[in-house]
């Protein structure tokens, strides 16, 4: 009996010492962890100022994180530089005190009841220098853990292109909207001192300018007369271009946009296609259009502002004679149109 009693002390002393053993590598209770822990900064680039951080996490257990406790996320001076919350600091739950930089960290009071729910504290800092940087919270509430942020040398590319310029400029000469080739000639045969002539769009053509143009400055259309007249090719006779309105047994010539629909574009990015000066007239074809006369030197005529696509306008050419005017049968002038465009 005694034996066996023995036996059975030494049992339970061996029993005792393992749970003993067990005991002293088994973990205290761990503090509770937040959920959904993330801090969203503006900017990643080692030593950016001014960073906004959006700090969000949710307080699942409402007795983890009593009144008067605090939650303190570790935002070291060193590291970050001073703290500084934005407007509306903290949202969320609307028992959290919003008193919140002690030294540099953020802490978080409970301040009534009931601190779980999701919670944003924003707020801006410093960033510290390149490398993974570990923000650790802790406080005299349960809750305890850390997130990392990646601190990176540079946050941003830059992506960059170049763009060629480009430029088309065509003149077309034909009784209708239409494509033509050169060369380009108006001719007006017969001209009766009764009766102007011009270009009507049945009996005689206009001509048709195009412009495109990915110029930032836009373009300019200039048009130079090579006599300033109707001049004969075998004699000094002519009659001169002057700005007016034709009218019978008068000697006039010169060219003119219809103020309405003689100039169109597609695509114009805001920027405006017009005609210039005295060429922008009513300009309808009949015995008293309106033209604009002719320089020898090279006259504005038509005007981007900016870059354009499918500019198209419609030119028209008048003229009248007096009874005195010469006969010939070789009156000419060379009209020269010049696009340049600045970039």
């Amino acid at each position: 009996m005694k034996n066996k009693l023995m036996r059975l002390a030494s049992k339970l002393t061996a029993a005792a010492m393992v749970a003993s053993m067990f005991a002293s590598v088994m973990p205290a209770s761990a503090a509770s962890t937040l959920t959904g822990v993330k801090d969203t900064m503006s900017r990643l680039k080692a030593g950016a100022t001014g960073v906004t951080h959006t700090l969000t996490f949710t307080a699942s257990v409402a007795t983890d994180w009593a009144v008067g406790e605090t939650i303190v996320f570790g935002y070291n001076t060193a590291s970050f530089g001073a703290l500084s919350f934005t407007s509306a600091a903290i949202v969320g739950t609307g028992d959290i005190s919003t008193s919140s930089i002690v030294g540099n960290n953020l802490s978080l009071l409970c301040s009534s009841a009931d601190c779980s729910g999701a919670v944003t504290a924003v707020f801006t800092a410093t960033n510290p220098s390149a490398g993974s940087t570990t923000i650790s919270y802790a406080g005299t509430s349960q809750y305890a853990g850390a997130i990392k942020v990646p601190i990176v040398d540079d946050d941003q590319v830059t992506i960059t292109a170049n763009i060629d310029p480009t430029m088309a400029f065509d003149l077309d000469v034909s009784i209708t909207d239409a494509e033509s080739a050169a060369a380009y000639v108006v001719d007006f045969g017969q001209v009766d001192y009764a009766t102007p002539e011009t270009s009507d769009g049945a009996n005689y053509p206009n001509i048709w300018v195009d412009l495109a143009t990915n110029a930032t400055g836009g373009a300019v259309v200039t048009v130079q007369s090579l006599n300033q007249a109707m001049k004969s090719t075998s004699t000094a006779d002519q009659w001169a271009s002057a700005t007016g309105s034709l009218a019978a047994n008068t000697e006039k010539y010169g060219i003119c946009i219809p103020s309405s629909g003689g100039v169109t574009t597609t695509a114009t990015r805001n920027s405006t296609f017009t005609a210039q000066g005295v060429y922008l007239t009513s300009c309808t074809a009949g015995a008293t259009m309106a033209i604009g006369g002719l320089n020898a030197s090279p006259t504005n005529i038509l005007l981007a502002t900016g870059p354009i696509a499918g500019g198209r306008a419609k030119i028209a050419v008048g003229m009248s004679v007096n009874s005195t005017t010469p006969a010939h049968p070789d009156y000419t002038d060379t009209l020269t149109f010049i696009a340049t465009a600045t970039y």
